[in-house]
């Protein structure tokens, strides 16, 4: 019987336990957890080979080889992206030859990882990426593989087609981490994770990483009743506390092989642990869950979560709907208009609200308040905004950045922006931070998956489908960034925020004449406005430096050669507005719903006269345009 038959009539028949986190032993043994751990696998062979032996002598039945992320985009972050085949390959084969013909090998296969500031992958590049890993595992010899660590159906579905074709005969257990026993961090139900991976070939379903024992255990008496597919679970050891530089997990051996026991006998085949869980624990949960017979489950339909587990909308405050203003309700009957003023760089507030008084005045209807726009150190826009709000009496538009807080602190932000009485979000990805600062960025989602948190929160929910009581009630804003030769690219993307739960979008900065009237008819197909993107020059310095030193903002040669013939004082600032009142009549003429204008340095009275401009204009365009005779 082949090695991967035999692992199936195993885990049908009874109970197998897995080993613990290839990462915790490595960091106790020396190994930074900030280097590639897949590269040990041909650099230090001997130290691999040891953390096998360890598990297998705990008890594992089945052991894990060191490449969960032994993929090419995350082993081109190390300059190690061609060495992608060469490290699954020794993973699998240094496992196998710990094994032997008693213990199994999984072949680990975690997400793709990447920048999430790029574009996302496309599905044959996603299948593409995992294929070569599943290739490799398949050919050291691995008897089945472990997809783990997923939040993302996308990936998951991408990394079971790819082992379904690179490696039709070995088995796959698929896992995706969730969070509270409810969703994961993609806003993927459990419900639909169950179904989807069963529909792409999992033989089995399970869950990996998370909080803990506890929320694994919730997570899988849920399967329980969904599926009677085989069971799998490896969670963390708790949560980590962080000293001397180092992640410490101190869950008890005890407790944790206590409720694998609990596990087991919802219908877990197959436990194991995944960071913080260590040798030690892995024998006590051998020791504790061996011999125990499969617990017998009826075969049931993956259908919904039974009423008992599900979440229930409170039925406490408004009702839960889309975040939607009275800034929309405006459009087509005025020309929406958002002005941003930066927050101040120390605590003085009282230029920033004067400011927000005048243009409220001139006609504005959010000041848009950017987080530490360039990376650089400004008062919190969330404080800001309703100071803005509650002195100068007009909404704000609050940016939130996906470099600047992770899942956890978007969430817990978001909502206490709500609970402030912040309706208008525009959520970014953020540019990277860095340099003198000393500042790191987080990146847990980019701008798509900043826009899923809003419109959950929108729904009453965590991306995670925990519920929160009542609605957000966020109209949602987004970026565009029309400066690339050809706007194809980001009108895709566009559609992908929209699709996400965008409600409107501003433009990056455009000073290019003929590409600010091109927006409109790019973007009108995307069924949401998009607002034109000016800020008033007011030097040839300052148009040298936008143009050099702005990420994604480009200045035509012409317009550096106007400012350049008055670089300084009064005819620079004039000619900087005649540059921006160009730019938007022509953005007006096309179609452009509104102007998002940008006060340079704060200065609230150049952008004031902008706003203006823009009401003046967009009445004269509709009057224009109603006095042409119609074709007969």
């Amino acid at each position: 019987m082949a090695r991967s038959d035999q692992f199936l009539t195993a885990l049908r028949s009874r109970v197998l336990v897995g080993d613990g986190a290839m990462g915790t032993a490595l960091q106790r043994r020396g190994i930074g957890l900030d280097s590639c751990l897949e590269s040990l696998n041909s650099t230090n062979r001997d130290l691999v080979r040891d953390v096998h032996r360890e598990y297998v002598a705990a008890g594992a039945d089945v052991i894990e080889t060191n490449t969960f992320r032994a993929n090419r985009p995350h082993l081109d972050r190390f300059g190690l992206g061609d060495k992608a085949f060469e490290f699954n390959y020794r993973g699998a084969r240094l496992a196998r030859s710990v094994a032997g013909r008693k213990v199994f090998v999984a072949g680990s296969v975690g997400p793709l990882g990447g920048d999430q500031r790029a574009a996302p992958p496309t599905p044959e590049e996603r299948e593409e990426q995992f294929a070569e890993q599943v290739s490799a595992l398949a050919a050291g010899g691995v008897d089945l593989l472990l997809l783990e660590t997923f939040t993302d159906l996308v990936e998951l579905r991408a990394a079971l087609r790819a082992a379904r074709s690179a490696a039709p005969d070995i088995p796959v257990l698929a896992q995706m981490a969730f969070y509270e026993g409810h969703g994961s961090l993609s806003g993927v139900t459990i419900g639909q994770a169950v179904e989807e991976m069963l529909a792409e070939g999992a033989v089995g379903v399970g869950v990996n990483c998370g909080r803990g024992f506890a929320d694994a255990l919730a997570v899988v008496e849920q399967m329980a009743v969904l599926t009677d597919a085989p069971l799998c679970a490896y969670p963390n050891a708790g949560l980590p506390e962080f000293r001397d530089g180092r992640l410490v997990y101190e869950q008890p051996p005890a407790y944790m092989a206590e409720m694998a026991l609990r596990m087991v006998e919802a219908g877990v085949g197959l436990i194991g642990g995944c960071c913080g869980t260590d040798s030690r624990a892995v024998r006590a949960i051998a020791d504790r869950v061996r011999g125990q017979t499969l617990c017998e489950r009826a075969p049931r339909a993956p259908a919904t979560v039974p009423a008992e587990v599900a979440s229930v909308p409170s039925t406490e405050g408004p009702p839960i709907t889309p975040g939607r203003s009275g800034f929309l309700d405006r459009l087509g009957q005025e020309p929406l208009i958002v002005v941003e003023l930066d927050p101040p760089r120390g605590m003085l507030t009282e230029k920033v609200i004067e400011g927000a008084k005048l243009l409220r005045e001139a006609g504005a209807h959010l000041i848009s308040m950017a987080e530490n726009p360039l990376a650089s150190i400004r008062m919190g826009n969330v404080g800001m905004a309703y100071l803005v709000k509650r002195e100068a009496g007009v909404q704000p538009l609050v940016h939130f950045t996906g470099r600047d807080r992770n899942t956890l602190g978007l969430h817990s932000d978001l909502m206490g922006a709500a609970a402030l009485g912040i309706e208008h979000v525009l959520a970014i990805t953020g540019d990277p931070a860095g340099g003198p600062s000393g500042a790191t960025s987080v990146y847990d989602v980019n701008s798509i998956g900043l826009v899923k948190i809003a419109a959950a929160l929108n729904r009453g929910e965590t991306m995670h489908g925990v519920d929160i009581g009542r609605s957000a009630g966020f109209t949602v804003g987004v970026a565009f960034n029309p400066n690339f030769r050809r706007m194809d690219g980001q009108t895709a993307k566009l559609r992908q925020k929209v699709d996400a739960g965008a409600h409107f979008a501003l433009t990056q900065l455009c000073y290019d004449e003929d590409r600010i009237a091109e927006i409109h008819d790019f973007t009108s197909g995307c069924g949401i406005p998009v607002l034109p993107g000016v800020m008033p020059l007011v030097s040839s310095r300052n148009a040298q430096f936008m143009h050099h030193e702005v990420p994604g903002v480009t200045l035509p040669d012409s317009v550096l050669e106007r400012m350049e013939r008055h670089p300084t004082g009064a005819e620079a600032r004039a000619a900087g507005l005649e540059i921006s009142q160009e730019l938007l009549r022509a953005a007006l003429a096309s179609g452009a719903p509104g102007a998002y204008i940008v006060a340079p340095f704060n200065r609230a009275g150049i952008a004031a006269e902008l706003v203006t401009f823009v009401r003046e204009e967009w009445a004269r365009t509709r009057a224009a345009s109603a006095a042409t005779p119609s074709p007969e």
